[in-house]
């Protein structure tokens, strides 16, 4: 009697390697550094796509931050009182004093007003019961210490507030 068996063999296939689809700055950085390694008189250079484009990113927000707005400054903790405070908002900036006082008209810049209008706020904590009865801890209400109002331009995305509800008022000059 012949026994007849059946064996089966799984075959292992590597999985292709997912590539990312690269911007053509990425490509011209990595084009530019296989040329660098291919010449004999450079040591090996070794060029960071990644890090150059965040050095581009940082450069124009600096740049950006930099811009002289003119606005109200609004103290809202200590209503007519001065608020007294130093900022560096780029690393390698000197450290700059301000003293603003409620209600004045200022020329600062861009960074520094953006910081005044989103930064300067304290959380109120609630508590909230779940569906299993557990109790968690959240920010029921951000209470804003002040805020800078540009007069300049209009930025949109100064006037989208996180309610999303932006209110008008009807002008004077009629």
């Amino acid at each position: 009697m012949e026994e007849s068996s059946k064996t089966t063999v799984l075959e292992v296939v590597p999985k292709k390697a997912i590539r990312k689809r690269r911007t053509r700055e990425e490509i011209e950085l990595a084009k530019k550094k296989e040329e660098l390694q291919k010449r004999k008189d450079i040591p090996s250079i070794s060029l960071s796509i990644k890090s150059e484009k965040k050095k581009v990113d940082l450069d124009y927000l600096r740049d950006r931050d930099r811009e002289l707005v003119k606005g109200i400054f609004k103290n809202f903790e200590e209503p007519g009182g001065t608020m007294r405070f130093n900022i560096r908002l780029h690393k390698g900036d000197k450290v700059e004093k301000y003293e603003l006082e409620d209600g004045q008209i200022y020329t600062i810049p861009l960074g520094v007003a953006r910081h005044l209008k989103k930064n300067c706020w304290y959380p109120v904590h609630a508590q909230r019961q779940d569906s299993k009865g557990m109790v968690s801890q959240y920010i029921g209400q951000k209470v804003h210490r002040c805020s800078f109002h540009i007069l300049d331009t209009i930025d949109l995305e100064e006037l989208s507030s996180e309610s999303g509800h932006i209110e008008l008022i009807p002008s004077m000059l009629y």
